[in-house]
């Protein structure tokens, strides 16, 4: 995920959003968290799996939304696929007839289910392609998805609780063969989240979030494991907790926010959202804004693999798109302050 954190200014506020830092576990898991089926496979980021899952699988072409991330549609061309695009429009709903008009059996198709919400339209197709390797891409979701509509699922928990890495691949027609993993000596990804973790108020953000770019960049698509460090905050995530204060804080948002709103409540907190997706005229200008107040908010994404002269309105959105944060961490005051906030910097 590439979001957008400025270094705090001197005023007392607590700071809200920005990646968040490691989570202790609380006590022992009771058992392994659950993704949703047995066979899974652990790695350090979803793009990482990704690109395993492609390169067993070998498709010629893999479609993927034009509004996805730069490093998924790297994972696909690196894997050695073809890697096309499809329109998802302004409210980022696959465009359904679109894609369908260009299948061809032994294709893959990504599918995001943005936000948390789930990728409607893709469903349908799927139970219709039986021919064609559909792969749902939740990274930005809790787990599990109880209704799955792909036959590969993505996870990836380093985005959406205090784990350092990782990214999970779930395939629901039975088990995919593990990769050569890579040797893993080099743990300096862990350390931003420790960094974070231990400085609550973000006094020191000019330590920490360095070192957190500087992780991000160093991300890649080899097949190296989930460290043992993330295994266990993840086994002990109260996962009811967080998709309970998820949603509330979403719907506090959603209810001061009005028409700003990219989704409609129902879409939105039907899942767990990662955060509340909004429209500005210029999401830089007001992520820069709103860290002047300590408030950060991600961009997803600022910029995007797909053609922009092929999808003009994609890449229009990628340029007005913020997300506001709502995850666990914060409180309804939390989220009172962030509605407001944007309100005055949008």
């Amino acid at each position: 995920m590439r979001g957008s954190d400025e270094t705090p200014s001197s005023a007392p506020l607590k700071p809200i959003g920005g990646f968040i830092g490691l989570e202790s576990p609380a006590g022992p898991p009771a058992r392994a968290a659950d993704f949703g089926g047995p066979h899974r496979l652990h790695f350090w980021n979803a793009r990482a799996a990704l690109a395993h899952l492609l390169a067993v699988l070998g498709p010629r072409r893999v479609w993927m939304p034009a509004y996805v991330c730069v490093e998924a549609a790297s994972a696909a061309a690196q894997a050695g696929r073809q890697v096309m695009f499809y329109p998802v429009g302004a409210e980022l709903l696959p465009d359904g007839h679109a894609l369908a008009r260009d299948l061809r059996a032994g294709d893959a198709v990504v599918g995001v289910d943005y936000f948390g919400a789930r990728a409607e339209t893709l469903p349908d197709l799927a139970r219709r392609f039986t021919d064609v390797i559909w792969i749902q891409d939740r990274a930005q979701a809790l787990w599990p998805d109880p209704t799955p509509w792909g036959t590969h699922v993505l996870y990836s928990p380093r985005k959406v609780v205090g784990a350092p890495d990782g990214g999970v691949l779930v395939s629901r027609d039975g088990p995919a063969p593990p990769p050569e993993w890579s040797p893993d000596l080099d743990q300096s990804r862990l350390e931003p989240s420790s960094m974070r973790a231990e400085d609550p108020l973000g006094l020191r953000n000019e330590i920490w979030f360095p070192a957190y770019r500087a992780a991000e960049a160093a991300m890649t698509c080899a097949p190296r494991p989930m460290s043992g460090l993330s295994q266990t905050v993840v086994d002990a995530v109260d996962t009811a907790s967080v998709v309970g204060r998820r949603r509330r804080n979403a719907q506090i948002l959603l209810s001061r926010i009005g028409e700003a709103a990219l989704f409609a409540a129902d879409r939105l907190v039907a899942g767990t959202p990662l955060g509340v997706p909004v429209l500005t005229m210029d999401a830089s200008a007001v992520a820069t804004r709103m860290a002047q107040t300590r408030i950060f908010c991600a961009r997803h994404w600022a910029e995007l693999p797909s053609p922009a002269a092929d999808f003009p309105t994609e890449h229009a959105l990628s340029q007005r798109l913020l997300t506001l944060p709502c995850d666990h961490r914060w409180d309804d005051a939390d989220m009172v302050r962030v509605a407001e906030t944007f309100l005055a910097c949008r």
